[in-house]
């Protein structure tokens, strides 16, 4: 027999849980990690995941009932297909820990994290029904509130955190970059546009302009493209409900964008602009002119990389590098304009082109896809709104004539959906110069999920109902057929709930760990390295599979090594290097960084050992193999080759690297100092002065240029 006081216990957790969720990820992050915002929001999310999913396999188990996905939603069919290519694609990575995890400091596109997103799409569509969308769509909303009012003191130089970096121009409030905040605003806007038609209510007039301000002082060009697309879009879908309504709400609806104009010019008349010119809306009118300059700097870098990608999607076109590893494959496939551009040994983590990166990470049949299920989703949101009855979309009778409110059932259909569409399309346009955090993921897939919802229970019934609709099959399978829940029902919940505890105990070590991590940073860059040591030990044993922990414990061996006088500690220290950067080697095969420091670890025991110089060539090869426009690798192998008493290649290898970049000075300060060696004094001076001229606070240049002349300049060789 059903316990229905238990099941109404499950549910409410889940509803409570959801709220939670869509209200605390945006807030959530911590300035005691060195990932300060993706990892918390990643480990919360991963926490409610645990929790939501529990109650409902208890709930299910209480019921009795095992559910089947139904194949005649079509949203159904377009996710499951989409969790069928993440998982091939992650299966058959060239990295399958990345593409597990998903990349250090965002992590939205690992497995775990999009099959997370899926899960919650499954979890909502069997556990909620249409009026439960409204209210978390409150929260969402009041969420967003609170993200963009921080925003704007930030802008204001108002802030309630000590940040290691200095203000920027540009806000990000709690999503850590101003073009991450700048989705997630933009997706917020269009969804509370349908709540002021709807209600014409006071807090979403000054939720609207929170937003809109917010927005604004990100200064991201891409987030306000989407804006402009999304606004198009709910104007034409909600075009016959503007139609009809009375002139009043027109008149009002006008009111507020020219208010919003007022306020905006009056934020640019008294913000404080330091670096920028006097006129008021220069900054604007700024980013807005250099949206066309093919030649600005960001835009420039983006157009490279996109050629670059176009390299990377012919290595592997139908099922692509795998999940989430562009970042780790794109600098083999990297133009070298891309650095000129951007800045030297950057990395690009992600294409800022969302089909560009799918193409290049799942393939063809991965951006196929995405194609449907964005197809699937507009025709089902369309294939609502056509449903809905346009003859009651406002009467007297139906309305509070004194409040305004439109509250008829088709209206909320109407509105409702053209938010949830075109808060879906802000994010696919910005994301063509841009990509998602998990923030904005899992709003994307809320959206998905509610559209979902309402087309099911409005495809009986074109007036939605309060009562619960699951997009499950109306044929149950009952768990009794196969098994004795009355034998194994409570050893059952003992397994789920040590499962779920374990997991959670381990979701709060890699949090932990990360704070460790920072900790150790902070005392090798102030070269405390015993207690460093102990930091990274205690990071690596809480979290022995974040690959860039083993990277960083391995230099701080290498640091400490360069002040030790005893040479058989140094040489024991220095062997503790090259364990640590193997394991960070295992985990990322794929980066030049982790052979390029291995190398340099080599270079110190071959000064006290002659033998481990070919270990360091070994190396640095490999690393230049890897990454070909890797400057550093160069280097070292011709310090290594001069080491090694061959001169003429060391030189050689500096000249290709010259070749490759001939804009980094350390390399021609190195290659000058090789020359003065040789006796090629006007050689050297000649690298010198280059050296100079590329950084002209190149002190160690100008001592060796400055010397050497007075050298010659006394008839010294």
């Amino acid at each position: 027999m059903l316990n229905k006081k238990n099941l109404v216990i499950y549910s409410q957790i889940i509803e409570k849980g959801l709220i939670s969720l869509v209200f605390f990820l945006p807030l959530i992050f911590s300035p005691y990690l060195n990932d300060v915002f993706s990892l918390p929001k990643t480990c919360f999310f991963i926490f409610f995941l645990l929790i939501l999913g529990t109650a409902w396999l208890i709930k299910t188990i209480e019921k009795n009932i095992l559910p089947v996905i139904s194949l005649k939603t079509p949203l159904n069919i377009a996710v499951l297909f989409y969790f069928l290519n993440i998982s091939v694609s992650s299966l058959y990575s060239t990295n399958t820990y990345i593409s597990f995890w998903g990349m250090y400091l965002f992590y939205f596109e690992g497995f775990i994290c999009l099959s997370g997103c899926i899960f919650l799409y499954f979890l909502i569509i069997n556990n909620l029904s249409f009026h439960k969308i409204e209210k978390i769509i409150s929260f969402l909303l009041t969420g967003g509130a609170i993200v963009a009012l921080y925003g704007i003191l930030q802008h204001f130089g108002i802030d309630f955190v000590k940040w290691f970096s200095s203000p920027r121009e540009r806000v990000c409030s709690t999503l850590g970059n101003p073009n991450f905040l700048g989705a997630y605003l933009i997706m917020l806007i269009p969804l509370t546009l349908s709540r002021i038609i709807k209600k014409m209510k006071i807090y979403y007039l000054f939720l609207l302009l929170l937003l809109f301000t917010c927005l604004i002082f990100t200064y991201s060009r891409a987030a306000w493209i989407g804006l402009i697309g999304s606004i198009i879009l709910w104007l034409i879908l909600t075009r016959k409900i503007l139609l009809f309504s009375i002139p009043k709400k027109l008149f009002y609806l006008t009111g507020i964008i020219i208010l919003f104009i007022i306020i905006f010019l009056s934020f640019y008349k008294f913000t404080p602009r330091k670096n920028l010119h006097s006129n008021i809306l220069s900054p604007v009118i700024e980013r807005i002119t250099s949206i066309t300059n093919l030649k600005e700097q960001d835009i420039a870098s983006r157009l490279s990389g996109w050629k670059s990608c176009l390299k990377m999607i012919k290595n592997n076109p139908l099922l692509g590098m795998g999940q989430d590893t562009f970042g780790i494959n794109f600098r083999r496939y990297m133009s070298p304009s891309y650095e000129t551009f951007s800045r030297r040994n950057v990395n690009a983590g992600y294409a800022h082109n969302e089909f560009l990166q799918i193409i290049v990470t799942r393939g063809i049949l991965g951006i196929i896809i995405y194609i449907f299920l964005l197809f699937t989703f507009f025709k089902t949101g369309i294939k609502i709104i056509k449903k809905t009855d346009l003859s009651l979309t406002y009467s007297t009778k139906n309305s509070d004539q004194k409040s305004g409110q439109l509250y008829h059932p088709c209206l909320e259909i109407k509105l409702l959906t053209s938010g949830l569409m075109s808060s879906a399309a802000a994010l696919l346009i910005q994301n063509q110069f841009s990509f998602s955090i998990l923030t904005t993921s899992v709003i994307f897939w809320l959206l998905i999920s509610f559209i979902t919802i309402i087309e099911k229970e409005t495809s009986h019934n074109p007036v939605a109902e309060n009562k619960e609709s699951p997009m499950f099959s109306p044929v149950r399978i009952k768990l009794t057929h196969f098994l004795n829940l009355k034998a194994i029902k409570y050893p059952l919940y003992s397994i789920i709930g040590i499962t779920t505890t374990i997991l959670i105990l381990f979701t709060f070590r890699i949090y932990q760990a990360d704070r460790y991590f920072k900790s150790g940073m902070f005392l090798a860059a102030q070269k405390i390295y015993d207690q460093a040591i102990e930091k990274y030990k205690k990071a690596v044993q809480l979290n022995p599979y974040q690959a860039i922990y083993h990277q960083n414990f391995a230099k701080v061996y290498q640091d400490k090594a360069l002040f030790m006088r005893n040479n058989k500690e140094k040489k024991l220290t220095l062997n503790q290097s090259i364990i640590e950067y193997k394991k960070y080697i295992k985990f990322i095969p794929q980066n030049a960084l982790g052979y390029n420091g291995l190398g340099v670890t080599y270079v110190y025991l071959g000064k006290l050992d002659k033998r481990f110089f070919n270990s360091a060539v070994i190396n640095f090869q490999k690393a230049i193999m890897l990454d070909p426009n890797f400057i550093e690798p160069y280097t070292n192998l011709g310090s290594t080759y001069y080491l090694q008493g061959n001169s003429k290649l060391a030189i050689s290898t500096l000249k290709n690297s010259l070749k490759i970049n001939p804009r980094v000075a350390l390399t021609h300060f190195n290659l000058g100092i090789m020359y003065a060696l040789e006796k090629k004094n006007q050689k050297a001076l000649d690298c010198w002065q280059n050296a100079l001229t590329i950084d002209p606070n190149f002190t160690d240049a100008k001592i060796h240029l400055d010397t050497l002349k007075k050298t010659i300049e006394k008839g010294g060789k």
